[in-house]
């Protein structure tokens, strides 16, 4: 289960990353946010930056028991396929590392980086790249509800419903599994309350007798314009369980 545990908390990023790198147009509903049918999240082509606050917790089991949660912290400046260099990032005095000079900021580990719904972002930014320095208190509360649980074990033979408590009040859900054959990830509407994987999506990613992880994926997100720059605040509580498969 080790494998789909890894797996899970690796699509938590690479969801993250989708977000920076498809142009979309603009959708004033959802704080110009779109989420196409595979949970691929992106902002529109109107931002100047993104910061991301996220809260990963993975239980250890498929119903109750305990769990290990994680903290990430990301953002990206410039345009969303092209990033510039923003100076030094921190949020809540953590320091984001400049991924290999790429341009994209990021934080992981076990440090309680959001104690409360606070997120304070300091930027010092870069007048080479045009990027303004700022600090901003993004207060929007993490995401509620969400909570499921999984049957002991999934006939990958037949078709899995989840039913989960409601998510209201965010912008996205992304539902995905993992196993040791890859991912699948789908988005289900605010307020909704069940997802179900199909047969054929069950067997992209498991095999029987193996290891699969289901995770949830609520998006809040809040534009903000900071000097002259519009910067979107994203907050994510994300939530994953594992169980066997038949």
């Amino acid at each position: 289960m080790k494998i789909t545990r890894f797996l899970c908390l690796m699509a938590f990023t690479a969801i993250l990353f989708s977000s920076c790198n498809k142009e979309v147009v603009d959708n004033p509903s959802t704080n110009n946010l779109t989420v196409d049918a595979n949970g691929n999240i992106s902002v529109a082509n109107d931002a100047d930056g993104a910061c991301y606050a996220i809260k990963s917790r993975v239980f250890d089991n498929n119903t109750g028991g305990s769990s290990s949660d994680f903290y990430t912290a990301f953002a990206w400046f410039g345009k969303p396929n092209a990033f510039v260099d923003g100076g030094t990032v921190t949020t809540n005095s953590f320091e984001l590392s400049n991924i290999g000079g790429l341009n994209y900021y990021f934080y992981f580990g076990i440090d309680d980086l959001f104690p409360t719904n606070t997120a304070k972002w300091v930027v010092s930014g870069n007048t080479t790249s045009g990027v303004p320095g700022f600090t901003h208190v993004d207060d929007t509360p993490f995401s509620t509800g969400g909570d499921f649980t999984l049957p002991a074990k999934v006939n990958i033979s037949n078709p899995l419903t989840i039913n989960f408590t409601a998510v209201n009040n965010v912008t996205a859900i992304v539902y995905g599994i993992r196993g040791s054959k890859g991912a699948k990830n789908k988005a289900v509407a605010n307020g909704a309350s069940s997802v179900t994987f199909s047969v054929a999506e069950l067997n992209e990613v498991a095999l029987p007798n193996d290891g699969i992880a289901v995770d949830i994926m609520p998006v809040v997100i809040v534009p903000k314009t900071l000097n002259g720059k519009k910067i979107y605040f994203v907050k994510q509580f994300q939530q994953a369980r594992e169980t066997d498969t038949l």
